[in-house]
């Protein structure tokens, strides 16, 4: 298939990040074999056929990501999956909530999202919260404590029984206040003879681990405002107002761009590292890799709908922008280095 002018506006961008200045995100790098063609002194042609079948075949659509950060109020985070604890239980829910082929490319999408999404959440749970560590057994009963009554108010019927619920209430609070300054003074003299016993055994990494802590947090941290800010300028590509006349490539190359098999997508599925973060649609890579076959049977009905339609669902033109601290005052947003959470099933059709 020879490369058609209608797809010069998708090879520019993606010919832009083989250049020496690649972008931020790793994930967002193009395949080895097109970077070491592209660097070659080979024809242009041959080039631009080369990228059309890459687009084609893989519809890189990269550069036009919508890349936020994530914030404090992001969803539960799922617990590190553990499928071989439950295998049987997984995959018969898994099973149970499969669909049958939907009608459009976004409802075939959504069905799989909400399948994977709520087999964990009932099979595996989301992550619990953990308190301090410095947190005693007694004041954990006393909040518990507060708790029910806390729970008390709001189930009480007469005003009276209001009024005596809140003053047992205000009471407990008192006492878990309490309970809980005693135990952070009881940790904080525990970090000081630590700090006094590196001092004497010359333990320095013991010394200023155990200062820090101490010292807290001090530095203002920077807020998601500031990081779009920053990010926005190196990822935001406007479109070109002339784009160049790229020739044609004269001959077809021997790129086999029919639509993934269930033997490649199979093949991907294994290859994806577990314990990796997930991206924007909160599906871990355990989840795909519990079981292949239903998985890829799922995948293969989506990534045909995706190739005969020739776009993607619009949770994969989205990722979420992470930032990860490097050396000097973490106050400015320059001493951070970004990196994108992708979709996992989007990895895959890659």
């Amino acid at each position: 298939m020879l490369f058609s002018c209608k797809y010069a506006a998708l090879a520019l961008p993606i010919l832009a990040f083989t250049s020496a200045s690649d972008p931020p995100c790793s994930s967002m790098m193009l395949p080895r074999y097109v970077k070491v063609f592209t660097s070659s002194k080979s024809s242009l042609s041959i080039v631009t056929g080369l990228v059309h079948a890459v687009l084609y075949r893989r519809l890189l659509l990269f550069p036009f990501c919508i890349l936020r950060p994530t914030t404090a109020e992001a969803t539960a985070t799922l617990v590190v999956f553990s499928y071989d604890l439950q295998p049987n239980a997984y995959d018969k829910a898994l099973h149970d909530q499969l669909k049958e082929e939907e009608t459009t490319r976004e409802d075939n999408w959504k069905g799989i999202k909400e399948a994977l999404i709520s087999m964990c959440q009932e099979v595996l749970g989301l992550k619990k919260h953990h308190h301090k560590e410095w947190i005693s057994i007694k004041t954990l009963d006393r909040i518990k404590e507060r708790k029910n009554k806390k729970t008390a108010i709001n189930n009480s019927r007469t005003q009276a029984e209001k009024v005596q619920t809140q003053a047992e209430y205000i009471e407990e609070n008192k006492q878990v206040k309490k309970s809980i300054r005693a135990d952070k003074k009881k940790y904080v003299k525990e970090l000081a003879m630590g700090v006094e016993k590196a001092a004497r055994d010359r333990n320095m990494k013991q010394l200023f681990d155990t200062a820090k802590e101490l010292a807290g947090k001090y530095s203002k941290p920077t807020t998601a405002e500031q990081m779009v800010e920053y990010f926005e300028e190196p990822l935001k590509r406007p479109a070109q107002m002339n784009p160049p006349d790229i020739e044609v490539a004269h001959t077809d190359l021997p790129i086999d761009v029919n639509p993934p098999t269930t033997e490649e997508i199979r093949m991907a599925i294994r290859q994806i590292r577990s314990g990796k973060a997930e991206g924007p649609d909160d599906i871990p890579a355990e989840a795909l890799k519990s079981d292949i076959e239903v998985t890829t049977n799922m995948l293969y009905l989506l990534f045909r709908k995706i190739w005969e339609e020739k776009q993607v669902p619009m949770d994969w033109k989205e990722g979420h922008l992470v930032k990860i601290p490097k050396k000097g005052d973490l106050s400015k947003c320059e001493k951070y280095r970004g990196i994108t959470l992708l979709s996992i099933p989007e990895k895959v059709f890659n």
